[in-house]
């Protein structure tokens, strides 16, 4: 029997992947001064840990409009959301190489949310799901997922190890830390209004005489 609470729990999920992507944006910035350890990989395996959740919850929404799409597309950001998770774990056991790890967990990782995020909207747009303009600033989101995760396998004049230096991997984290956030908060409150449970009608107005 599916919890009557489950509905809100997505959306909170939602929410919280807004939360996290912003205390990310903030420990990046944060620790160009002051030494943060592993905080920020901490902060992206939390954030795909809540992704898996929100994955789960626009392939439930989708599945009725889509049931061939919709679980490509849930497989792509669930596979996006691991990889990325794993990478970052690796990286804090130093299991993999700098590069190795950059090439998963910044490109590889990212790249495949960005696609789930483009098919997911592209969906929901096309099914008329979710309000329109959700749906567009879903596909920006993805966008930017994108963009960064291609940028950062591209890499630049600079080694792939000091990071990648070229247009995509600049313009794509705006897309990630600042469309992304928003994105996440207007789904997370469609959502919460979505669970919320019809208003019945006041016990005066059954009773009024025609």
């Amino acid at each position: 029997m599916t919890s009557p609470n489950l509905p809100r729990y997505r959306g909170w999920a939602a929410i919280l992947t807004a939360v996290a992507t912003l205390l990310m944006l903030i420990a990046a910035i944060v620790s160009s001064s002051v030494n943060l350890g592993q905080t920020f990989s901490l902060l992206v395996i939390a954030l795909m840990g809540l992704i898996l959740v929100v994955v789960l919850a626009l392939h439930l929404v989708l599945r009725s409009q889509s049931p061939v799409l919709s679980p490509a597309a849930a497989a792509v950001g669930i596979l996006g959301a691991l990889i990325t998770a794993i990478a970052h774990v690796l990286q804090m056991t130093d299991t993999l190489t700098n590069a190795q790890s950059y090439a998963l967990g910044e490109g590889i990782g990212p790249g495949a949310i960005g696609i789930w995020l483009l098919l997911a909207n592209f969906l929901a747009l096309r099914g008329r799901v979710v309000p329109t303009w959700l749906a567009w600033v879903g596909l920006v989101a993805g966008a930017g997922y994108l963009m960064s995760g291609v940028g950062a396998l591209i890499g630049g004049p600079v080694t792939v190890d000091e990071g990648p230096q070229n247009p995509l991997s600049s313009v794509g984290p705006l897309g990630i830390f600042i469309v992304y956030p928003v994105w996440a908060i207007w789904l997370g409150r469609w959502m919460l209004k979505q669970s919320r449970p019809p208003v019945a009608p006041k016990l005066e107005s059954l009773h009024e005489v025609p």
